[in-house]
């Protein structure tokens, strides 16, 4: 979701949650200083895997990825559209 913007609680406890609820497989790339955030520890959920930093490009491009979340920078964007992947978009100021 971006470099620059700096994330509330309230905002990265929803996105988790939300798809908590889903029941998916989920790959997140969530920056180290957001994790104490989280009100629930995602390592504890077999249906997760979060890292610091992931290789946008190659996990979009494999094909047991469906759909991702991006901040709707130019970068991300074009990732995603090349990959051929649907994005759910969550704009923050510029985007």
């Amino acid at each position: 979701l971006g470099s620059i913007v700096e994330l509330q609680a309230w905002s990265v406890n929803a996105i988790y949650q939300g798809l908590e609820k889903l029941k998916c497989k989920v790959i997140w790339s969530l920056n180290d200083k957001w994790r104490p955030l989280l009100e629930k520890n995602p390592d504890e959920d077999p249906n997760f895997w979060v890292s610091g930093w992931l290789p946008q490009i190659e996990v979009l491009n494999h094909p047991a990825v469906k759909s991702g979340l991006t901040h709707c920078g130019w970068g991300g964007i074009i990732e995603f559209v090349s990959a051929g992947k649907p994005i759910v978009t969550f704009p923050h100021f510029a985007d």
